[in-house]
């Protein structure tokens, strides 16, 4: 691949297709359902959806979706005053946790916003993640992770496949709105239905609970 334009190899589109036959329908409303929770904790919290979202989003890597979730809610109550700091064993990065924190202070959209998006090559799968759940129908960003790659590519990513450039990041986001336009949904729908039908056949890429 350059960097001059976006490629997508043709067993990229053949592996989401092949993943898209044994995954479920039902599974294209994982996002909706993610910015459901996002709106419960964001009315029982008293902030916005958005900003609830780019703090599930930001300490979502290294743990599962249900823990992610506890955490989230975990980092929520001591935002309030409702629980002591430090006290709550997060078992996401302490970067990542550090930086949550610092949506939650931060004054308006626009400031926590930029503290959730990518940088120059990196954090491409938390800004994703964090854009298709606050906004589960934006035909953009694709959330791409290990068992993303893994069903474009027909095999577990080593090390090096799972770096994610700037460039690679928007081949691989092109090959999965490639398949979304040929079935008339949105990219983050396919990359759910492949996601999860990947992990119900062939299991995590790690034997673990990950989410991203």
């Amino acid at each position: 691949m350059t960097a001059k334009q976006e490629r997508i190899a043709p067993c990229w589109t053949r592996g989401i297709r092949r993943w898209m036959s044994k995954g479920l329908s039902a599974d294209r409303a994982w996002y909706p359902r993610a910015n459901e929770i996002c709106a419960t904790l964001a009315k029982d919290f008293g902030t916005s959806v958005v900003r609830v979202a780019a703090v599930l989003a930001t300490l979502s890597p290294g743990t599962s979706w249900d823990r992610n979730k506890i955490e989230t809610r975990a980092l929520l109550e001591e935002w309030r005053g409702q629980r002591t700091p430090g006290t709550f064993p997060y078992t996401t990065y302490p970067a990542n946790v550090k930086k949550a924190r610092g949506i939650l202070q931060a004054p308006d959209r626009d400031c926590y916003m930029d503290l959730v998006k990518p940088r120059k090559d990196s954090g491409f799968k938390i800004g994703a993640f964090y854009a298709n759940i606050s906004d589960p129908r934006d035909m953009g960003p694709v959330t791409i992770d290990r068992h993303a790659i893994a069903i474009c590519i027909g095999h577990a990513p080593d090390a090096g496949e799972q770096q994610l450039t700037g460039y690679r990041y928007r081949c691989y986001a092109a090959a999965y709105r490639k398949v979304a336009a040929e079935l008339n949904m949105v990219p983050s729908e396919v990359q759910a239905i492949t996601w999860a039908a990947y992990r119900r056949y062939a299991g995590d890429l790690h034997q673990t609970d990950l989410p991203f």
